[in-house]
Order: structure tokens, then C-alpha cells, then sequence
């Protein structure tokens, strides 16, 4: 597939109440279900490089957040599956477009929909305004 076409986003639920625990309950069933979606190119628990002085380097799991990967034409189809499944909660999302990425706090379903006009502005200036994705 050819990479200016695939829109990745990183997100995970900002809500000081919940404890780490039930965070990664909450990752891991949604998890699943992205994993079920044909719109869903690709989806993981997002990862981490560590190091620290004196030590190796290696790879942790960040724990709640996830990642996915989705084509350009599916991106509206997936932030509606998010917004519905993250209703009434106050999420980090950044969207990646190549080495460009948008982080925002998104509260509301409408919110997390106004993703699909950043990540067209992320598409387009890649590729010079010319076309619309």
C-alpha cells in the first residue's frame, strides 16, 4: 500500500479517575473490536523505546494507549466507530501522517470527527494541495 495514503492515530482515555488497571481493560476490549473492523488496516498497543543511562536500550508497551493505521478513504468510518465507542470521554488522539502529526484532546464525538479535517490537511499538504484524498 503506498504510505501517503495511511493516516495513523495513537490515542487513549485521559480520565483521572480510572486506575492503570481498568484503563487496560478498557484498551483491550476496544483493541478487539478494532482488530475486527475491515476499515482497520492495522491495530496495536502502541510502544515506547526505553533507555536510560548506563543501561540497554529496549521496548515497553505504553499501557491504555493504542495505535491503528487506516486507509484515507476509510477515515470517516473509523473516527465515527471512536467517537462512538469513546463517548462522554475525554481522549488523546494524534494523528500521523508521515513525519506530520496533531495531537489534540477531544471530548465530545464531534471533536474527535473534526479529526477527518485535520488529517485531510495532513494529506494534502503532502501532497502539494493538488488532490483530495
Amino acid at each position: 500500500m503506498n504510505c501517503n495514503n495511511t493516516v495513523q492515530f495513537i490515542f487513549y482515555d485521559n480520565d483521572p479517575e480510572l486506575d492503570l488497571k481498568r484503563k487496560e481493560q478498557l484498551a483491550q476490549t476496544l483493541l478487539g473490536q478494532l482488530r475486527q473492523r475491515r476499515d482497520v488496516e492495522k491495530a496495536e498497543r502502541a510502544e515506547s523505546s526505553t533507555t536510560t543511562h548506563g543501561s540497554k536500550s529496549g521496548i515497553i508497551t505504553l499501557p491504555g494507549v493504542l495505535k491503528t493505521e487506516i486507509n484515507a478513504k476509510n477515515i470517516k468510518t473509523f473516527l465515527g466507530f471512536l467517537g462512538d465507542r469513546l463517548r462522554g470521554k475525554s481522549i488523546t488522539i494524534t494523528v500521523k501522517v508521515q513525519d506530520q502529526e496533531v495531537t489534540i484532546i477531544a471530548n465530545s464525538s464531534q471533536e474527535v470527527m473534526e479529526l477527518e479535517k485535520i488529517s485531510q490537511r495532513l494529506l494534502n499538504s503532502l501532497q502539494g494541495n493538488k488532490e483530495d484524498v
